[in-house]
């Protein structure tokens, strides 16, 4: 009697999961071509503007990573300082001995 009740329980967690799968495929599926039905086709008489636009982008994305690297230069930066006061400590506590 117990293995019965197993099985089922089982039976209905497998179902369950494989309704969870199928909600979330459907949502993501279901939102991609949402997307692609809004899109519109744009004859290349419209596309005068792209070039500058993508000028822009590049500009912003060089900038971010001029910012990202100067962030990571104040980390090492900080953390050599953590290091070298560690060390002058631990050297200072060394020769007093």
């Amino acid at each position: 009697m117990d293995e019965v009740v197993e099985i089922g329980t089982n039976y209905a967690h497998l179902i369950y999961q494989d309704l969870v799968v199928a909600v979330r495929v459907g949502v993501v599926l279901g939102s991609f071509f949402g997307v692609m039905d809004g899109l519109k086709v744009v004859p290349m008489g419209y596309m005068s503007m792209m070039p500058g636009f993508l000028m822009i982008a590049c500009l912003m994305v060089f900038r971010g990573g001029a910012m990202m690297a100067r962030r990571v230069f104040m980390m090492v930066g900080g953390l050599l300082m953590m290091i070298c006061a560690f060390l002058r400590h631990w050297v200072f506590a060394l020769f007093q001995r």
